[in-house]
């Protein structure tokens, strides 16, 4: 039986009013720390089933009063990552920024109800100020806001960004006067498993946040102009573990406008929070006086010292075209993007991602434009908190320490100062293998489809597939977000292959796409014929046309950095 809530008087002129019915309301816990803010409510939040475990592979509801977070998302979120942080889940609040579901068109002219937003902002943005007008409220109580999804945080913080951007961090600034965290929802992670891991950091973070451990404040730090603070960080900086150093420069030109230099505290091999103290050199409004100094205290440090960069190719080469200084003047050179690439292969490996887990300081990436200094202070500070965490993930793997030692820091060696000049020798025989195997798979899908279809369609061309998909197959006709026409983007076969078949699109995509015996498989477990030969076609057909021809072509017996083509790289795969 639904329990289904009609609508209330103050839902009268919303976009969705609809047929009255189906309110969400929010769950307000008298007295509450928190406040959950969800985005807008499933389909089991609207009937009021409230997913409590499962057996024998289902899911066991119990009916409740409809709210938010109660189906299968919510369970997650509830009992694997509101402990994380220390709280209770039952004494805390639930809300969303709009508090029904809304319809769909699905087969000409029929309409259905969704958990989807309107993809026209405008219509979205109508419903957003009508819905939080009418119905949301903060209660007082709340010292924490958690804002869990896309809407949620950009309602919450005026959309201060991405929420893949800004999870795990405070926003700058919150619509409700209250501290607001971004959290990745629990049906994202659903669909994205690979995100699930730097999301138990994130609500670890606001455990020790409630106990005043994170985030730690930034410390002054001192330019070059200041002599006695110049001449302090240099003697301390001689005798460290280990230096981390950023460059911040002219996208185009590569005019260096300043050099960030950070060594650590004492305590590395304690547990918890170690600071570090910088350095910025302005490069940039530097003397010329003031530059050769530097050059010849720098060069006294880096023959020493161990230098720490993330991505150290860019800022050596740039280091070396604004000084002179050249790779073979470093002692030791580390890099936390290799590092990282190494031990967790599967994830992101941008200085903004590392810091997202091993950070201590609250997101600074964002004050690139607005104040420099700050952004390539937080950068120092970011990679030498990523370094510490890394070199003690290698000390509990000494095999992929000894991967990154002797396979991925053996790359910058042979000539990284002429590497843009002379280029990198492309193995053509390893570009034929792949190309081989990619054609294979594009005339392997072509086979499937034709022998479900029962005459020669053609699996690329975009009118046959609509004409099957949706006039034949009668499939749900999936739209264009921007243009509202129908489509067969590499989204919309990806939501129809799910219809017939729940696949894993991060592990086809650690895969390297979808091969014969894959999409044999699947079929063998009800995927559709066509749907698999076009995933596996179109997959196959973007590798060997952006990766692999170009570097068939006859100019290509050297790869030249600057040609900056797309390339995708897996370490367990043959170099080419």
């Amino acid at each position: 039986m639904l329990r289904v809530l009609p609508k209330p008087d103050a839902c009268k002129g919303c976009p969705r009013y609809g047929d009255g019915h189906g309110f969400v309301p929010d769950h307000i816990e008298p007295g509450s720390p928190v406040t959950i803010l969800g985005s807008n409510p499933r389909g089991d939040d609207e009937q009021g089933n409230r997913a409590d475990g499962f057996q024998n592979g289902r899911v066991i509801y119990q009916p409740v009063t409809p709210q938010p977070f109660i189906d299968r998302s919510g369970r997650d979120l509830r009992e694997r990552f509101i402990p994380l942080a220390g709280l209770d889940p039952d004494k805390l609040s639930y809300c969303n920024v709009i508090k029904c579901r809304g319809y769909e068109d699905y087969d000409e002219g029929k309409r259905r109800k969704t958990d989807k937003l309107p993809s026209k902002k405008k219509e979205l943005h109508a419903i957003v100020d009508h819905c939080t007008h009418a119905h949301l409220r903060i209660p007082d109580s709340s010292r924490l806001l958690i804002a869990v999804g896309d809407l949620a945080w950009e309602h919450s913080t005026y959309d201060a960004g991405s929420i893949t951007d800004w999870r795990g961090y405070f926003a700058p600034s919150s619509r409700f006067n209250v501290p607001t965290f971004a959290v990745l929802h629990p049906a994202f992670l659903m669909r994205s498993r690979r995100m699930v891991v730097p999301s138990y950091s994130d609500w670890d973070r606001i455990k020790r946040w409630f106990a005043g451990e994170w985030p730690k404040p930034v410390e002054h730090c001192p330019t070059h102009t200041d002599r006695l603070a110049y001449i302090r960080w240099f003697e301390a900086a001689y005798e460290s573990p280990y230096v981390v150093v950023d460059g911040e420069w002219h996208e185009d030109t590569e005019q260096l406008w300043t050099w960030g230099m950070a060594y650590p505290h004492a305590g590395l091999e304690e547990p918890g929070f170690v600071g570090a103290s910088a350095l910025q050199f302005q490069w940039g409004t530097a003397t010329q006086f003031e530059k050769d100094q530097f050059k010849a205290d720098y060069r006294r440090l880096i023959a020493k010292v161990p230098i720490v960069f993330h991505n150290a190719m860019a800022d050596i080469m740039v280091g070396q075209r604004n000084q002179g200084i050249a790779y073979e003047e470093y002692a030791s050179v580390q890099d936390t993007m290799n590092a990282h690439a190494v031990l967790w292969s599967e994830y992101p490996h941008t200085l903004d991602f590392l810091d997202s887990v091993y950070g201590w300081h609250n997101k600074l990436k964002h004050l690139q434009v607005l104040d420099p200094a700050l952004y390539n202070l937080g950068d120092l500070l970011s990679t030498h908190h990523a370094w510490r965490a890394l070199n003690k993930d290698f000390r509990s793997d000494p095999e992929s320490f000894s991967i990154y030692t002797n396979q991925s820091q053996r790359l910058y060696r042979p000539r990284i100062d002429n590497i843009e000049d002379e280029g990198m020798a492309v193995n053509k025989p390893a570009v034929l293998k792949h190309f081989a195997t990619y054609t294979a798979r594009m005339n392997t899908a072509n086979q499937i489809a034709r022998a479900y279809c029962g005459y020669p369609i053609n699996i690329a061309s975009e009118k046959q597939l609509k004409q099957w998909l949706y006039k034949i197959e009668k499939m749900p006709v999936q739209k264009d977000k921007d243009t509202h026409k129908s489509t067969i983007d590499s989204d919309a076969i990806a939501v129809l292959r799910r219809i017939y078949y729940d696949f894993d699109a991060d592990e086809e995509r650690e895969n390297g796409g979808i091969d014969p015996d894959a999409a044999l498989a699947a079929l063998d477990d009800g995927a559709h014929p066509v749907l698999e030969a076009r995933a596996m076609f179109s997959n196959s057909q973007q590798i060997v046309s952006h990766y692999l021809v170009p570097l068939l072509h006859p100019r290509y017996r050297h790869y030249f950095t600057k040609d900056k083509e797309h390339a995708s790289f897996e370490v367990s795969d043959e170099p080419v």
